[in-house]
């Protein structure tokens, strides 16, 4: 976990590239009633980003995964910390060091 500004912090969820992940924390975001606002990929040479811009009670929530950097999530502390949580719970046999 990262803190990018006072109440923001970022955690890194897993691989870039693990479907399950993707899926428990996109799902998580729709369960916790969020609005996409937006997706987007690019490419520069052997590097990839997905990113998924949403809108959870009236906050900004960013997913990003990053050839190389893994999949995150960064927005509001309280907000990160409940969609982690959830993600968590979904994936109890991960093995993904959190």
């Amino acid at each position: 976990m990262t803190a990018t500004s006072r109440s923001e912090k970022t955690v890194l969820l897993g691989a870039e590239y693990d479907p399950e992940v993707w899926s428990a924390v996109l799902q998580a975001l729709k369960d916790l009633g969020a609005t996409e606002l937006g997706k987007t990929w690019q490419a520069a040479g052997s590097q990839e980003l997905q990113r998924v811009e949403a809108r959870l009670r009236s906050r900004t929530v960013i997913v990003e995964g990053e050839t190389y950097g893994g999949l995150s999530i960064t927005g509001e502390s309280g907000l990160i910390a409940e969609i982690t949580a959830l993600v968590r719970s979904r994936l109890p046999h991960s093995p993904l060091s959190w």
